[in-house]
C-alpha cells in the first residue's frame, strides 16, 4: 500500500494537461478534507522521493499560516494546495522560494481575474486592499552538504467569499479573486497555471531576476510600518527591497534590512470632528 492509499480516498490526476506543451508534469493529489496540506506533505516528503508532488483538498480543518497561525479554510470557497518542491539548490538560493512563489501566483491570479495584485512583504498576496492569499514555505536543510533536501510550499487562496462571510478577525482584512465561483473544471485549470508559474519563477532562484517584479507589486515601499521583529516592536518607513528580499527600514534615523518579521501598514490616527458653533 502506498504513502497515498494511508491517507484515504482521494482522485489522483497529472497536470498540465497532455495537450499543454510542457517539460515538467505534477502528480496531485485532491482530497476532500484534510487537516492541512503542509502537513500532510511534510510527511510525504519524509517518504517519498518522487519530484513535483502536490497535495491539494476542498477544505482544510487545521490551515496554518506563518508565525503558527491559522489559516481560515472554508470548503469550496478557496484553492489550497501544497508542493513538494526538490531540487539540488544551496540554502542562500532557497531562501529566495517565498518571495519567488509570491510572484509567481499574483502574476496567474492578475491574469486570470483582470485585478492588480500587490504582495506584502514577505508573503501575502494583496488585491484592493485586502489579503486573498498567503503562502507558507516550509524546509528540510542537508547541513553537511549546505543544499536543500526538499521544501514544502503552501498556497491558500480566497476564490469567492463564504456564503456567510468570513471569521470575524480576519473580516476587515480578507479578500477575494473572484466575483464569482469557479467551476471544478475552471479551479483545475487554475491549479495548473499555477503550478507552471511556480516552476518558471523557482528556476529563477539563483538568478533572482523576480525580484523587479517582487518590488513592483510591493504595497509597502514608501509606507509607514509597525514592525514585530521577535520581541522587538517598533515603528519605520518602508525606503525598498534588496536583491534578496531584504525589507529595507528607516526607523529612528537607522537603516535596517529585515530578513524575518512581522510588518503591517501603520494607519493615520482619526482626527476628532469639532462642532461648528453659529455666530
Amino acid at each position: 500500500m502506498s504513502n497515498f492509499e494511508l491517507m484515504g480516498d482521494h482522485e489522483h490526476y497529472v497536470l498540465p494537461a497532455k495537450s499543454v506543451k510542457s517539460d515538467v508534469r505534477f502528480d496531485v493529489y485532491d482530497y476532500e478534507q484534510i487537516p492541512s496540506t503542509n502537513s500532510i506533505a511534510m510527511l510525504l516528503a519524509m517518504k517519498e522521493t518522487k519530484p513535483n508532488i502536490c497535495i491539494t483538498t476542498r477544505w482544510q480543518t487545521d490551515g496554518r499560516g506563518r508565525m503558527g497561525k491559522h489559516f481560515y479554510s472554508p470548503k469550496g470557497t478557496g484553492l489550497y494546495f501544497t508542493l513538494i518542491y526538490r531540487n539540488d539548490t544551496n540554502i542562500y538560493d532557497a531562501l529566495m522560494i517565498t518571495p519567488a512563489v509570491a510572484c509567481a501566483v499574483a502574476s496567474v491570479l492578475e491574469e486570470e481575474s483582470g485585478k492588480e495584485m500587490g504582495i506584502k512583504w514577505v508573503n501575502d498576496i494583496y488585491c484592493n486592499g485586502k489579503k486573498v492569499c498567503g503562502i507558507l514555505t516550509e524546509s528540510s536543510i542537508d547541513f553537511e552538504n549546505v543544499k536543500l533536501n526538499h521544501a514544502i510550499i503552501g498556497v491558500g487562496i480566497n476564490l469567492t467569499k463564504p456564503k456567510l462571510g468570513f471569521v470575524d478577525e480576519i473580516e476587515d482584512i480578507a479578500g477575494v479573486v473572484f466575483d464569482k465561483p469557479l467551476s471544478p473544471t475552471k479551479k483545475k485549470k487554475l491549479l495548473e497555471k499555477l503550478l507552471l508559474s511556480m516552476d518558471k519563477y523557482l528556476k529563477m532562484l539563483s538568478t533572482c531576476e523576480f525580484m523587479d517584479e517582487y518590488r513592483r507589486r510591493s504595497i509597502l515601499i514608501g509606507k509607514e510600518v509597525i514592525v514585530q521583529n521577535g520581541r522587538e516592536k517598533f515603528e519605520a518607513k518602508v525606503l525598498g527591497i534588496d536583491n534578496r528580499a531584504g525589507l529595507v527600514v528607516e526607523a529612528s534615523g537607522d537603516c535596517k534590512v529585515l530578513q524575518s518579521g512581522e510588518v503591517s501598514i501603520k494607519m493615520p490616527k482619526a482626527t476628532k470632528k469639532t462642532k461648528s458653533t453659529k455666530a
